[in-house]
């Protein structure tokens, strides 16, 4: 049975008769046609009230109730149980499992693909050899918040922010640009306040540089400052890069970069390697940005956009746009880390994990990486490649002392140049 709210709820009985109930309702009241009215006969049962006087309804329910009890199931479902429409009320026929005709039932698939298309359509989209599959939508489960997003809400005010930034190693030339936007901000902000002119700011950012330089974590930083300056509300970061952006069927990618931006919202949009949207006699990467210059205007009060990628990539990126080039005029360079600035943060890798280099170790890994800088590339991985070395490293150290009998607490803790690997 259905709510008295439902929506389906049908105007027509609708339910499976039983025919042991019929059977046992033509024995005790067959004389008064119940069982009559049971089976939807209702001019029959109207018939044996008007005779109940006589004995004929009760001897025609006494031979309903062998009849019934005779009569296969099958049958009996074929002779009295149709079933109707739940949504059109129109008749089915001989009752079956089914609750919707196929006109209803075609509606019905085509509204789930609109919703699917709109959420979580691509965890649900299903092509098989047979055709398509179509399968209820999943329930969207509350996610953990990433460390980029809670950090957002950890910082008490803009000095512990500005504290925790001017903690990186190197980075001057970043830090000198962010400080002169936070006070280029403060100052516009009073002279609004003072009814004075204020000039018209664009918060959207560009970072250029290498990988490894530091980008997403100072874009999660400039997020928590623009939340204690009040330009945003949250002031949660989330990432993405084409592979977020773009769908894999036609006329899906603006619907899955709007569900990106709506994540985003009050909060920063951080693409990386975002000139990746650019490619030639791309229509995915074209509809991809389209989409994002209309949100970017529509949502201009509570989003903010950083792009980031290699420095030429991103300028011929922006300057390909003039959609983005008019909203991005902001460029900031994270240059590559030098070799002392590796090796510091190599030492700080190694301190965090209750590791420390000894003198030969630390010699060997200052001319690692001032190898490593001098020859580098463009793909130059900077921290990534100090991750790495120091993955390598402790690999290295636990099959050097793997071997000996009693390991004590200075043996498991320190790393040696024989450690340290000049070809990581």
């Amino acid at each position: 049975m259905f709510a008295k709210n439902d929506p389906y709820r049908p105007s027509r009985a609708s339910y499976r008769r039983n025919k042991y109930v019929a059977a046992l309702l033509s024995l005790l009241f067959g004389g008064i046609g119940i069982n009559r009215f049971y089976l939807g006969h209702i001019s029959f049962g109207i018939l044996s009230l008007v005779l109940c006087w006589t004995f004929i309804p009760a001897l025609v329910g006494i031979l309903d109730f062998f009849i019934f009890l005779i009569m296969s199931k099958k049958k009996f479902d074929k002779k009295y149980n149709v079933a109707y429409c739940l949504d059109c009320d129109d008749e089915l026929g001989t009752f079956t499992d089914n609750k919707y005709c196929a006109d209803c039932l075609q509606d019905m698939i085509n509204k789930q693909n609109s919703e699917l298309n709109a959420e979580n359509w691509n965890d649900v989209y299903d092509e098989t050899g047979d055709g398509m599959t179509f399968t209820a939508p999943k329930p969207v489960q509350k996610k953990k918040k990433s460390k980029s997003e809670s950090l957002a809400s950890q910082s008490d005010n803009i000095d512990d922010v500005l504290k925790e930034m001017n903690a990186l190693v190197g980075l001057k030339d970043v830090k000198e640009e962010v400080t002169t936007l936070i006070n280029f901000i403060k100052i516009q902000k009073e002279r609004q306040e003072a009814g004075l002119k204020s000039s018209s700011l664009s918060y959207h950012l560009v970072f250029t540089g290498n990988p490894g330089t530091g980008k997403t974590t100072v874009a999660r930083i400039i997020s928590q400052i623009y939340k204690h300056l009040g330009i945003l509300e949250k002031g949660h970061l989330v990432e993405t890069d084409r592979s977020g952006l773009i769908a894999q069927y036609m006329g899906q990618t603006s619907i899955k970069v709007n569900h990106v931006v709506d994540t985003a919202l009050d909060g920063i949009l951080f693409i990386d390697e975002a000139y990746a949207l650019n490619l030639k006699e791309d229509m995915y990467g074209t509809e991809a940005v389209a989409t994002l210059i209309k949100r970017i205007e529509d949502d201009r009060e509570n989003l903010v956009v950083i792009l980031a990628g290699y420095t030429a990539e991103m300028k011929t990126f922006i300057d390909t746009n003039p959609g983005f080039q008019s909203r991005f005029n902001r460029y900031i360079n994270f240059p590559d880390y030098t070799p002392a600035e590796l090796l510091e943060i190599f030492e700080i890798q190694c301190s965090k994990a209750d590791y420390f280099l000894d003198s030969s170790a630390k010699e060997k890994a200052a001319e690692l990486f001032s190898n490593c800088y001098n020859n580098r590339t463009d793909s130059f991985g900077n921290g990534r490649f100090v991750r790495n070395v120091f993955e390598n490293t402790i690999e290295n150290q636990s099959n050097r002392i793997a071997t000996e009998k009693k390991l004590s607490k200075n043996n498991l803790s320190t790393i040696t140049a024989e450690d340290i690997m000049l070809t990581a």
